[in-house]
């Protein structure tokens, strides 16, 4: 009895030291190359999330989270706010589980709009990457050729344009599924292309990913970022 009664007590000392780890003054140096700033993280009790991120000189949180599980004290998940970091969009969530001297995680968002490259050489390019998540069938996405959705037009100089009403030919191919299509793993990074509707209006992300590239569903691809708190 005696091992099993100190295992408890150990666990239970445990829980509340990982939480309160978490807490204090830890340092943020934003992806656009911009100052370091403070971040303070502090319990909310009565929020609407146990904890918030307040950035040194500005009155909102730039981060809420909350424990990832109920008992779990080192898994948090939350989401960035406005004034976090600029390249960093607002309402992006992450996951968080902390180390001694760090916090590392990656804020994603769905890509529910089409795809804007930062400007090259910007102060943001490169500091997001873009990944496929899918959505069942075996844990694989399609990555269809243009000629599979909906009111394909194609034309010289542009194999990916797309009729503005629903052609019966373009109808036709988007109800044809193609032998051999290439598919990508849930998870794969990706290189996005460019974007484009069709002819129902439906958003698709043009990627590439292994020297394969086809159209996706906006819904399956998440842009995120890498961020890091220091202590």
């Amino acid at each position: 009895m005696i091992p099993a009664l100190l295992l408890a007590i150990d666990l239970h000392l445990q829980s509340p030291h990982s939480t309160a780890g978490i807490e204090g003054n830890w340092t943020y140096a934003p992806l656009d190359g911009s100052p370091s700033y403070k971040i303070q993280i502090h319990a909310t009790p009565g929020g609407f999330y146990e904890f918030a991120g307040n950035r040194e000189g500005q009155s909102g949180p730039v981060l809420q989270f909350d424990r990832a599980e109920e008992g779990n004290g080192t898994g948090f998940r939350g989401e960035v706010e406005a004034g976090f970091d600029p390249c960093v969009s607002a309402g992006a969530r992450f996951r968080l589980y902390p180390g001694a001297d760090s916090l590392v995680f990656e804020p994603s968002l769905p890509m529910s709009s089409s795809y804007a490259p930062p400007p090259p050489g910007g102060p943001c390019a490169g500091g997001q990457h873009y990944f496929l998540t899918a959505k069942g069938r075996g844990d694989e996405v399609r990555l269809k050729p243009a000629e599979e959705l909906a009111g394909y037009a194609g034309g010289a100089g542009d194999p990916g344009k797309a009729a503005s009403g629903g052609a019966a030919h373009g109808d036709k191919a988007a109800a044809t599924v193609a032998l051999g299509v290439p598919t990508a793993p849930d998870g794969a990074q990706v290189e996005v292309l460019g974007s484009m509707r069709d002819a129902k209006n439906k958003l698709w992300h043009h990627v590439r990913v292994d020297k394969k590239t086809g159209y996706v569903p906006a819904e399956t691809v998440q842009v995120r970022w890498e961020c890091r708190l220091q202590r």
